[in-house]
């Protein structure tokens, strides 16, 4: 089974962008991407610490390699909001998929 064949749901990724519409910048979250193929795999609550900090992950997402995603979008699947943690762009060196890190917005 080839690895697109897993992909069997499809994301939207958003990205925040300023805008210059009234009197103050505000930011709003626009969309980078859409039917991007995906799959979602819950996890159980992984907590990753990192200098200080601590993520609370709640399911990793796979998508195609060289999908443009970054630890400051989110994503959302099945009318989800999800916040992207930590990406990986290339696991295990064979430019074969993306996994992303994330946990439900709140």
């Amino acid at each position: 089974m080839s690895f697109d064949a897993l992909l069997n749901q499809t994301c939207t990724i958003r990205r925040v962008t300023t805008v210059n519409d009234g009197p103050e910048p505000s930011e709003v979250w626009a969309t980078t991407a859409s039917d991007v193929p995906c799959r979602l795999s819950m996890l159980r609550a992984i907590e990753l610490g990192q200098l200080h900090q601590t993520m609370a992950i709640t399911h990793r997402l796979y998508l195609p390699y060289s999908t443009d995603v970054t630890n400051d979008d989110r994503v959302i699947v099945d009318s989800v909001t999800y916040e992207v943690e930590m990406v990986n762009t290339n696991p295990g060196s064979r430019q074969h998929h993306v996994e992303a890190l994330i946990k439900v917005a709140t």
